[in-house]
């Protein structure tokens, strides 16, 4: 009896790549479709050399006792190629910040539920994150394991039935958003000019526009003057800048960060929109100022800034408004997102916009991702509420 219930010796892993003829792996797959989108003359070759490189790494075979920190670091680079920048950025910092050093002395096929539920709740409780990155942490351990067919070869799937904590300090954080009265005081404080009629804030007209329409400051910081129509006061959301890590120089020198362009995340964020009174007035003042720059907000090199100039001009506006005597605000030292959830909480509760046009206007993907993270219950909004009880 004792031999029937010992355990199963684990066995050697081996790709599938070794036989591709006969059944392709799911990487080639990846593979073969970034090729079809490839636009370059060497897409071929970039596709052979990472399929090459790949089998050398990891496809050519996994020893039982390999650990998932060496693996792990070995597959993520392959990915590159088929992913955005900013969701490689996070990935790679779940990698380093959370997987390796929780789970990585674990050998890949001796993963438990158990560990990974042990190193979610050290997550939680203990580092103090929230549902959404411990989520982010399981579904990255889940694709590794997925995309090279390590459940295969394992008795138990450890993501069966797996618990995601949730934090307690998630349901006690504060909402960050702006009421309308407070975004009325932002935008009369962000064009505020001084004696000689210059502006305090080189980038506040900026701030005003996202107050009045909304917008993201990535999509603020990609607006081009074609985009901006001023005989119909509507404007064009074609393109976002964003911030990722700059992986291609490794000069001492180099920047670590760079500025990319790409479109927006989903088909309903490339949307025209119609200016206010207070926006047009900012437009033509950042007008006058960039002159004959193609972008609405142009740096020293003929390209654009980035979100941090609008972060930095957002902090220096709330600052001069707490030393104003606007005591509101010193609680509330939120960034420029914060001023696109007060926009939508607005529109909806107070203009009683239809929901749907809302989330057009913001450009989400569902109703869903308006209704539960952008439009926020005040504490106004209770008390009329309780006002209007009669029973």
């Amino acid at each position: 009896m004792a031999v029937k219930n010992a355990k199963k010796k684990p066995t050697i892993y081996k790709c599938h790549a070794a036989n591709a003829k006969k059944k392709p792996t799911y990487k080639f797959y990846f593979l073969k479709k970034q090729y079809q989108r490839a636009k370059k003359a060497d897409a071929q070759e970039l596709m052979e050399d990472l399929y090459r490189d790949y089998l050398n790494n990891i496809g050519q075979g996994c020893p039982v006792n390999e650990t998932i920190g060496n693996v792990i670091q070995k597959w993520l680079p392959t990915t590159r190629m088929f992913i955005q920048p900013t969701t490689y950025d996070r990935k790679d910092g779940i990698v380093r910040n959370h997987i390796v050093p929780l789970l990585g002395h674990i050998q890949i096929f001796t993963l438990t539920r158990s560990d990974i539920e042990k190193a979610l709740f050290t997550m939680s409780d203990h580092q103090g994150y929230s549902h959404s990155t411990c989520k982010q942490m399981r579904d990255c351990l889940h694709q590794f394991y997925t995309a090279n067919n390590f459940l295969e070869n394992m008795r138990f799937n450890p993501f069966n039935g797996l618990r995601i904590p949730n934090n307690a300090a998630d349901y006690l954080k504060k909402l960050k958003y702006f009421t309308h009265d407070e975004m009325q005081t932002i935008c009369r404080e962000s064009m505020r000019t001084d004696a000689k009629g210059a502006l305090l804030y080189r980038w506040g007209p900026a701030i005003c526009i996202i107050a009045q329409s909304g917008i993201r400051s990535g999509e603020m910081v990609g607006l081009t003057w074609q985009c901006v129509n001023f005989k119909e006061r509507t404007f064009e959301i074609r393109m976002t800048r964003q911030m990722v890590v700059n992986r291609e120089t490794l000069g001492p020198k180099d920047p670590r960060r760079k500025t990319i362009s790409k479109p927006p995340k989903t088909t309903n964020g490339v949307r025209t929109l119609y200016m206010t009174d207070a926006a047009e007035e900012a437009f033509q003042v950042l007008k006058k100022l960039a002159g004959s720059h193609e972008y609405v907000l142009p740096n020293r090199k003929n390209g654009s800034v980035d979100t941090s100039a609008l972060r930095k001009t957002m902090r220096k506006i709330l600052d001069n408004l707490i030393e104003q005597g606007h005591d509101e605000f010193k609680n509330k030292l939120y960034g420029p997102h914060a001023l696109r959830h007060g926009f939508a909480t607005y529109m909806i509760n107070e203009e009683r916009a239809p929901i749907t046009v809302v989330s057009r206007w913001l450009g989400h993907a569902s109703l869903n991702i308006t209704v539960d993270t952008y439009v926020h219950v005040s504490e106004k909004d209770m008390c009329s509420l309780a006002q209007k009880i009669d029973i």
